[in-house]
């Protein structure tokens, strides 16, 4: 008999829950904070070292939901 494939990614467990829809949304406002770094790059004249900055902390925001998520 051949058992049905399991839902990969969520664990089960309302406390493992929690924790990869909030592994989720740092993941999620890191790309956004990446795409208004990007944004700030192209639009402000001067905005290198703004662009960097925000780029670094999007970057350590996706990192740390990455870390975070749980593995199967």
């Amino acid at each position: 008999m051949r058992s049905l494939p399991r839902r990969r990614g969520r664990p089960p467990g309302s406390r493992g829950l929690s924790v990869y829809y909030l592994a989720k949304t740092l993941q999620a406002i890191g790309m956004v904070n990446l795409m208004v770094a990007l944004y700030a790059g192209i639009t402000l004249e001067h905005g290198m070292a703004l662009e960097y900055a925000l780029l670094a902390a999007g970057t350590l925001l996706f990192l740390l939901g990455r870390y975070l998520e749980p593995r199967d």
